[in-house]
């Protein structure tokens, strides 16, 4: 069966997806909270305003005093559906919903084609589909972009990847690499670094099965194929690994962490108890000691029952991998809790980590892979399993009956206006023990055909779950999209030339922003001397230790520094408008005749300086410096740039008036992202042409 054939015999199955999760319409109307507000709206909104005004999204030059926003790995510079969404018009507080939905929904789409692998029934596939894109990875995890589109592409990922192995086709290699590059150019590199690592142990057991049967005329061909995979994935990732590999050298997080710091945000075997619970993950805050977004492993209680039961069935080889695959990946989400992450964190990438809990998202898939084989199993011989089901049901009702009554007799009325946990135990109890009660009826009532109603229970039990879970982890309904846009319409579309360098807190006095609190000049077109992001230049971190060690703000009245004296300083000290210092003890110089100079342009990795003095000296501007800075002198004399004060842009500004304008110029980045581009188009219109081509000798 051709795509085309797929796509018009399941499209019953891709609207029921859909209108699983508009479930999640909140999205849209309520403004986004946490690191989304904090930094990948600012950023998003950044990039988006810099194409409006006609400049390449590669620098940000608000952040931190100016960040190379295409070397931030969760900036998603590179990632294609951001440019397409660049076409629909200026950015605004309703796309991240519209973003958050459409990758919720290629997720589902995704793992419906993946568990096509393990069953050939749709209803179960669909079921499947729905409790892996409403999952608890996703719905506590909705303030990570970067997140959401790695899970996204995921499935499709895993699905082409088996593919290539079972028909290793030029069709499987491209939706392998060009789903990889999705994940790699929109996603978070750690999600990468897992895969790097689960594709290498595939292939050595698949490759070792062929060699043991004897099967030489198939390890060549897929070889070609797993060749063009890659070389199509470096094409279409190209931009990204060209700033990826830049990391190590100019940026914090390219440095493997300690140990320490490599287990800081640990899964916790508590967390397991939201296979039961999900909603305890975003409303009972004091539940355990691990942020909200990480606690949820929820695939529906159901569900629950179907994983265990098969991990009884018969296996083959991607279910096996997979079964193995996921106790690592459970067993390494706990960090320093087993020894077992001591020993892989040694391994290249691993100790980049800075969540362990990413690695409960590939148990998740795994859990559901064998849920999936559990439903299977069930619709095929009912009888078999009806006692354990019945077991099962049993075990569970008397669970929540035991907590709901431990929490029931907490609940007054002011328990219930003000919502407790009491009153949130208790009421999800209640839920759930009405829900097994209703599983229970089926079981007994429809006998076979119990399965066709008990999907809808689970489907309805996942979307409840996740709609109010995102209640919670991702908007809250104090502040809309509406009244969000409505504060934004008074910042600058342009960009003015910043009058100095602030904070976001100084910002946050000026103007209330509700649910956003860092990144603001991002918004407001100001220079932040520090800001709240992963992603951190090293010499900005050694510009700024003095500060931090001093608890001080680096507070400079304007953006751009002629100062009367360089002094020599090899380590880090304070400075002002009047002094910077310098690690080269030669630049080290007093300056007594006055010169006037002034920023007279400002924009994303564009800056025009006026000058007028009586000598050459130094004009220090407040952004970083980073491989791709060039200065001009009126337009036609190249000029040096150095560093002062560790990390600020410096150029010498000779005697007269003079423009002196500087650029961030990353020809290699233009170069790379047009040839993913031309990789994409061609690779997706050989695909089409296949399929159309295909379909017309039908």
């Amino acid at each position: 069966m051709n795509f085309i054939e797929v796509l018009k015999s399941k499209k019953y199955y891709f609207f029921l997806l859909f209108v699983c999760v508009a479930a999640c319409f909140g999205t849209l109307i309520y403004a986004p909270i946490f690191d989304f507000a904090d930094e990948f709206f600012p950023k998003r909104w950044s990039m988006m305003n810099a194409l409006e005004n006609g400049f390449w999204p590669f620098w940000s030059p608000y952040r931190s005093m100016g960040i190379p926003a295409h070397a931030d790995p969760q900036s998603s510079v590179f990632y294609l559906p951001f440019w397409i969404l660049a076409l629909v018009g200026h950015y605004n507080p309703y796309f991240w919903g519209a973003e958050f939905i459409f990758h919720v929904y290629v997720a589902g789409c995704g793992f419906f084609c993946l568990s096509h692998l393990f069953s050939k029934n749709d209803r179960i596939c669909f079921v499947a589909a729905c409790c892996y894109m409403l999952s608890g990875v996703f719905t506590g995890n909705t303030q990570h972009y970067s997140w959401i589109i790695a899970m996204a592409w995921l499935p499709w990922i895993f699905h082409f990847f088996f593919s290539v192995f079972a028909n290793p086709t030029i069709k499987n290699s491209i939706g392998l690499s060009f789903s990889l590059s999705l994940l790699f150019t929109g996603g978070y590199s750690g999600f990468a670094f897992i895969l790097f690592y689960f594709f290498i142990a595939y292939a050595a057991v698949r490759f070792v099965k062929l060699i043991r049967q004897k099967d030489f005329a198939s390890i060549k061909p897929l070889l070609c194929q797993l060749g063009l995979s890659v070389g199509l994935f470096v094409l279409m990732a190209l931009p990204s690994l060209i700033s990826f590999a830049e990391t190590t050298k100019y940026v914090t997080r390219g440095d493997t962490l300690t140990f320490e710091q490599a287990t800081a945000v640990a899964f916790v075997p508590k967390a397991l108890l939201t296979l039961f619970f999900p909603w305890m993950s975003g409303y009972d805050r004091g539940w355990m000691p691990l942020d909200i977004s990480m606690r949820s492993i929820f695939i529906g209680v159901l569900t629950v029952y179907f994983f265990i039961i098969g991990l009884a069935q018969k296996k083959n080889t991607n279910a096996l991998i997979m079964l193995v695959f996921g106790i690592i990946c459970l067993l390494l989400s706990f960090g320093n809790q087993l020894p077992v992450y001591r020993l892989a964190y040694k391994l290249p990438f691993i100790g980049m980590l800075r969540f362990q809990t990413i690695f409960r998202c590939f148990f998740m898939l795994s859990m559901l892979i064998f849920a999936i084989m559990g439903m299977e199993a069930f619709v095929s011989d009912f009888n078999k399993n009806r006692k354990s089901f019945l077991l099962f049901l049993t075990a569970a009702g008397l669970m929540y009956i035991i907590v709901f009554v431990a929490n029931a007799i907490h609940i007054d009325t002011e328990a219930i206006k003000q919502r407790d946990n009491s009153f949130h135990w208790a009421l999800q109890s209640a839920i759930y023990i009405a829900i097994l009660a209703a599983s229970a009826w089926l079981l007994l009532k429809k006998r076979e055909n119990s399965f066709k109603y008990l999907s809808i229970l689970i489907v309805a039990d996942i979307i409840l779950s996740s709609w109010l879970c995102l209640a919670s982890t991702g908007y809250q309904k104090k502040f809309t999209n509406k009244q969000f846009c409505q504060v934004l319409a008074s910042e600058p579309k342009e960009f003015p030339v910043p009058e100095g360098v602030t904070s976001c807190e100084e910002i946050q006095r000026g103007k209330d922003y509700h649910t956003l609190w860092q990144n603001l000049g991002c918004l407001t077109k100001k220079i932040e001397w520090i800001s709240r992001d992963p992603f951190k230049l090293k010499n900005h971190e050694e510009l700024i230790e003095k500060y931090i060690e001093e608890e001080k703000t680096l507070s400079l009245p304007s953006a751009i520094i002629v100062p009367s004296e360089v002094v020599y300083s090899a380590e880090s000290m304070l400075f002002s408008t009047d002094t910077v210092y310098t690690s080269q003890a030669e630049n080290a110089n007093h300056y007594s005749t006055p010169a006037n100079c002034a920023i007279t342009a400002f924009g994303p990795g564009k800056i025009e300086i006026s000058t007028e003095t009586e000598e050459s000296r130094p004009i220090v501007v407040a952004q970083m410096y980073y491989p791709g800075w060039e200065a001009t002198l009126d337009d036609s004399i190249p000029l040096e740039i150095s560093v002062m004060n560790k990390a600020m842009m410096t150029v010498y500004a000779p005697q007269g008036n003079h423009t002196i304008r500087m650029t961030y110029n990353r020809t290699d980045c233009k170069i790379a992202f047009i040839i993913e581009c031309l990789t994409v188009l061609l690779s997706l219109f050989f695909v089409g042409y296949k399929q159309i081509k295909t379909f017309s000798y039908l």
